[in-house]
C-alpha cells in the first residue's frame, strides 16, 4: 500500500513541477515585455506560490522517499529543496522587478 501512495504522491508532485515551470517561463517572458500587466503577473507568481504550498502539503502526507526523490525541474535533476528555494528565489526577483 505504502508503495502506490508513494507513487501517486510522486506523480501530483510532478504534475505541480511541470505546471509551476511554465507559469515561471510564461512570468519571465511577460517580464520582457515594455507593457507588462502587473495585476495578471502577480496573480500568477500567487498562483506560484500555491503550487508550491500544494507541493509542500504533499509531501507532509507522504514518506521520506517522495521528498529525497529526484524530480526534474527547467532541465535539471534536483531535489525538491533545491527546486522550492530555486522558485522562490527567481519570485524574489520578479518581485523586485514589477
Amino acid at each position: 500500500m505504502g508503495f502506490f501512495r508513494n507513487a501517486r504522491n510522486i506523480g501530483l508532485i510532478n504534475d505541480r513541477l511541470k505546471r509551476m515551470e511554465s507559469l515561471m517561463d510564461e512570468i519571465a517572458y511577460k517580464m520582457d515585455s515594455p507593457y507588462k500587466d502587473k495585476t495578471e503577473l502577480q496573480r500568477k507568481m500567487e498562483h506560484v506560490k500555491m503550487l508550491g504550498d500544494e507541493i509542500i502539503d504533499i509531501c507532509s502526507e507522504s514518506g521520506r522517499s517522495v521528498m529525497l526523490a529526484p524530480y526534474w525541474f527547467k532541465g535539471r535533476k534536483s531535489n525538491l529543496n533545491e527546486i522550492l528555494s530555486m522558485v522562490k528565489m527567481g519570485l524574489d526577483v520578479f518581485q523586485h522587478n514589477l
